[in-house]
């Protein structure tokens, strides 16, 4: 009996895998949404990564010394199995200190306003009004994220404006909808993998001899964001500004 259940080591993990790599390709393609594509993924690597694991280690050690085939098969098990917990913990870890929020902004105290996107049928039935989510996520950005603050650059507001759209275009970001009167402009981009699409709103306003560019960068779904919208406006930051 412990024979038969421990044989389905190999076979499990390798189901595993499959599984969650036609996740990521059914996410991809768009057969299925993003969320359902992460969540399959996840649960295939946790559940085949760890029971594969388990009955490779007792394939192994209950294997008498003549059955080489079934222990190499049960070490092998073991070792995809492991190598699928390392994964999902190496993407767990990336995501550490991340707070539960997924509405940020470079300007918590007066942060860009959507309209377009706020009528896109994605978006049908949420309020977009900031902060969406969580009523602490200004307090919860400033802790985790104190370096979010708006861009100063020293231009003017029309070359900043020009600028700023090209750096959404630097970054691949598809501009929905623009105002060259309110110099603001608001945008859709999409994570690489499971091509989770988020929003974005850029605003330009003058400051003294030059401008400051601000950014709210704002996720579909999800409660957290694994600090995907932090990074992105960090890399809207850095092409902006050359650094």
């Amino acid at each position: 009996m412990i024979a038969r259940v421990t044989a389905a080591a190999l076979p499990l993990v390798l189901v595993a895998l499959f599984a969650a790599a036609l996740a990521v390709l059914a996410a991809w393609l768009r057969w299925v949404p993003p969320v359902a594509g992460l969540a399959v993924f996840g649960l295939a690597l946790l559940g085949g990564g760890g029971a594969s694991l388990l009955l490779g280690l007792v394939s192994v050690f209950v294997s008498v010394g003549t059955e080489h085939g079934s222990r190499a098969a049960g070490m092998l098990a073991a070792a995809l199995g492991l190598g699928c917990l390392v994964l999902l913990g190496a993407l767990a870890y990336s995501a550490r200190g991340a707070p539960a929020i997924h509405d940020l902004t470079t300007d918590i105290a007066d942060p860009p306003s959507f309209s377009a996107v706020a009528v896109n049928p994605a978006n049908r039935g949420r309020d977009l009004s900031y902060p969406h989510g969580a009523a602490e996520t200004p307090r919860l950005q400033q802790q985790a994220y104190a370096d979010l603050q708006p861009i100063e650059l020293a231009v003017g507001v029309l070359d900043a404006y020009q600028a700023a759209l090209d750096a959404a275009g630097d970054l691949g970001w598809t501009v929905v909808e623009r105002d060259p009167t309110a110099h603001t402009f608001e945008a859709e981009d999409e994570t690489s993998v499971f091509r989770f699409v988020d929003d974005i709103v850029v605003r330009v306003r003058p400051r003294g001899a030059g401008a400051v560019v601000d950014v709210r960068s704002i996720s579909r779904v999800g409660v957290g964001d694994m600090g995907v919208n932090a990074d992105r406006i960090r890399r809207f930051r850095a092409v902006l500004t050359g650094r």
